[in-house]
């Protein structure tokens, strides 16, 4: 949205983009005065010129979305150490609307001078690594300024950071988001096809130069789907090669990712390619997305034009401008061109719902029950290749068969020991895209290997007697445990109108129990799904599911659960668990 100066002229976002509309015109007086500045009131010259109010400029961003989309961005730069922020944009792929976009760390944009969120920017500073920071290795070194004296210097790199928008603002290189466009492209131009085979060593000898894959060690024989599931580096250097540099660079240019998207924003950053002729390696890396930086923004478009059918599509955040007559513009739709044909983005939309649906793939971790999602991990490595910095991203959409939504998530400089996209990012990303379905109303499909999940609302049975009791709850598919020796129901845990998923525990209590009683949660993390269900079990606490990613496969493990260990609760309190696979991009 951004903000106004103190002067009330925009200074960023749509405020400044459209600040001739919203500004409005003041309204005066002119008026005949003599010589001494007195006003000649007997002469009838007085001229009014009337106000006029702003216009009203309506968005394309949802606000709900929104709000889905910067919770989960909030929670990601706490949970992973994000040391440059994350970033987020969600767009309808048929239209090219933007439902929403999101940096953080961000400002308030009613007092966006204000620093205070200052240790989120603390990197900008510097650190004093000499602080004392005791046995904790997560514990967060002092910034070398005082926060409440800080140098000019150091308030403007803050603020120049707070009020940056990655999305747009921002480049970097895409890494293997970027092999849905050079997949798109080798099928397009039948330089490959769903069956064709390919052979992985761990490695391709590209000219004079060794390129590996993540997997050091191979994947071996795989077909072309195959390579895309596993990400596989070896096979997109020899799409690359197949495509050569002319084809390339034409696909590269058609997706739009030679020129800026015109989004009604100011302060959109150009992409960095290659203007001349490209070497083997050059060509080789690219096909990869190495070698070169996009826009967020940019790599959205261009993924929403493999998935909607093959057109590539303006990006909007304006639909429409009003005032109080009524409206004044509408901004349609707008169509630049045709890329792919509807074949072609038939069957990318297919092998990118396997990438997520499959446990076996690099996108397992965004996989949501009946979501259908269909996405692509990407971990980009920034500046010097030798160092740690990296950026973890995931871009996804569903549902796979007739996308509604695509969605980008970048997290910027993970200080965590897994950095990869697939491991991090991509159930963020799986998290973001329920919620938004859900509250778009999209109904879930479920295959024939998923089974929804039926939770039961627990009826009131006290003052029942047992055995009636124990019939109620045994009937709504959830198991009983009985405290006491007497005939009738007391009190139940959990209480009454409480959804448990099937096969959870209801306990009734045929004596009058200890108000004060509460149970120690237990620490999950690390457990697999079987042994966190267990140990809950026997604390009589019940278990559920929580999050994206494919809990059912024994190589899952638990990474965070809904309420604390060490948390004192009730008994038969729910916990929610979420589960995660370790895996590479």
């Amino acid at each position: 949205m951004g903000f106004t100066g103190y002067d009330n002229n925009g200074l960023q976002g749509i405020e400044l983009t459209f600040d001739d509309e919203l500004m409005g015109r003041n309204g005066s007086i002119e008026t005949n005065q003599s010589a001494k500045g007195t006003t000649l009131k007997d002469q009838q010259n007085e001229y009014l010129n009337s106000s006029q109010n702003g216009d009203d400029v309506v968005l394309t961003i949802d606000e709900t979305i929104q709000h889905f989309l910067e919770k989960h961005l909030e929670e990601a730069v706490t949970e992973n150490k994000l040391k440059e922020g994350a970033a987020g944009i969600i767009m309808n792929p048929k239209t090219g609307e933007i439902l929403a976009m999101a940096t953080k760390p961000d400002f308030d944009v009613n007092n966006p001078y204000d620093i205070d969120q200052f240790e989120k920017y603390a990197i900008d500073l510097g650190y004093d690594t000499s602080d004392d920071t005791g046995d904790d290795p997560d514990a967060t070194p002092k910034p070398t300024e005082d926060p409440n004296n800080l140098s000019d210097e150091a308030i403007a790199k803050i603020r120049n950071k707070m009020w940056r928008n990655k999305v747009i603002s921002d480049t970097y290189e895409p890494g293997s988001t970027f092999k849905i466009i050079t997949a798109a492209a080798a099928l397009e131009e039948h330089v490959v096809d769903l069956n064709s085979t390919f052979y992985c060593p761990g490695f391709k000898i590209v000219a004079d130069r060794k390129i590996g894959c993540a997997n050091k060690s191979g994947h071996g024989a795989q077909t072309f789907v195959e390579g895309v599931r596993n990400s596989c580096n070896p096979v997109f250097m020899e799409l690359g090669e197949r495509l050569g540099y002319e084809k390339f660079m034409e696909y590269f240019t058609a997706f739009g990712l030679t020129e800026k998207t015109n989004v009604e924003l100011v302060g959109e950053a150009s992409s960095i390619y290659y203007h001349n002729k490209m070497s083997e390696v050059d060509i080789a890396t690219s096909s990869f997305g190495q070698g070169f930086q996009i826009t967020p923004i940019q790599l959205v478009t261009a993924v929403s034009a493999v998935i909607n059918g093959g057109e590539r599509m303006k990006p909007q955040i304006v639909k429409e401008i009003r005032n109080s007559n009524g409206i004044l513009k509408t901004y349609e739709p707008e169509v630049i061109s045709r890329v792919i044909s509807e074949e072609t983005s038939q069957q990318m939309r297919e092998i990118l719902e396997s990438v997520v649906s499959l446990p076996t793939s690099t996108g397992k971790n965004a996989y949501v029950k009946g979501c259908r999602i269909g996405g692509k991990t990407g971990t980009s490595e920034k500046g010097n290749r030798d160092e740690e910095k990296r950026i973890a991203s995931f871009i996804g959409f569903a549902p796979a068969n007739d996308p509604e939504i695509v969605c980008l998530i970048m997290l910027d400089e993970p200080q965590v020991d897994n950095k990869y996209g697939g491991t991090i990012a991509a159930p963020l990303a799986g998290e973001v895209i329920e919620d938004v379905l859900n509250y778009l109303g999209v109904e879930k499909q479920y295959t024939e290997n998923e089974e929804p999940d039926v939770k039961q609302e627990i009826p009131d049975v006290r003052t029942m007697d047992l055995t009636e009791a124990k019939k109620a709850i045994v009937d709504k598919k959830l198991n009983v445990q009985v405290r006491g020796d007497g005939d009738t129901v007391v009190d139940q845990l959990p209480k009454p109108g409480t959804m448990l998923n099937e096969d959870s525990t209801v306990i009734l209590y045929t004596e009058e129990i200890d108000k004060t009683h509460t149970v120690t949660v237990p620490n999950l993390k690390g457990m697999s799904v079987d042994n966190a269900k267990y140990t809950l079990e026997m604390s009589g606490l019940n278990f559920e599911i929580v999050g994206a990613g494919h809990s059912e496969v024994s190589s899952a493990y638990a990474v965070n659960q809904s309420i604390a260990a060490g948390e004192e609760v009730t008994p038969a309190t729910v916990i929610g668990v979420e589960f995660r696979q370790v895996t590479s991009d």
